[in-house]
């Protein structure tokens, strides 16, 4: 079944898919996390098109054409370029423009099950584990469907 989640869904699962891709899972495990990846990996493709576009249109431009870039630092304090812009306005505009790219929603093939995480038939190596992190950051991609009833009333009651 189909899944709508936003951008900002999408960059928030991208890390966690791309760990579980690299592990050995089952056939159909594997093909199903291929179909999401290959959505996931188009959708934040056709974002950042979109914001470069945005960013071409709104920043200050070098006389070759590319946008003018300074070096800044983010949120938890690292490193970062940050691109000019000729006023506080238009950096403004650039920001919430990306904000509303965010909140856009996207379609993802299905949800991943619990099974198609499982390693190799008749295998007791590889699968994947995941984290309770991690399942609080693939939030919505996740489906709880295939998890024993007691389970699934217990996470509806909050009692887990």
């Amino acid at each position: 079944m189909a899944l709508t989640v936003s951008i900002g869904e999408i960059y928030q699962a991208a890390p966690v898919l791309s760990k579980i891709s690299q592990a050995k899972l089952s056939v159909i495990g594997a093909m199903k996390l291929s179909q999401v990846m290959s959505a996931v990996d188009a959708h934040i493709d056709e974002f950042e098109a979109e914001r470069q576009a945005k960013l071409k249109e709104l920043a200050v431009l070098k006389e070759d054409g590319s946008i003018s870039y300074h070096e800044d630092v983010d949120a938890q304090g690292k490193p970062a370029n940050k691109a000019d812009f000729p006023t506080p306005e238009a950096e403004k505009a650039m920001e919430d423009y990306g904000n509303e790219l965010l909140k856009r929603g996207r379609r993802i093939p299905f949800r991943i099950k619990a099974k198609h995480l499982a390693p190799p038939f008749g295998g007791t190596n590889g699968g994947y584990a995941l984290t309770v992190h991690e399942c609080r950051l693939l939030g919505r991609f996740l489906s709880y469907d295939d998890l024993p009833a007691e389970l699934d009333e217990a996470l509806e009651e909050g009692e887990l």
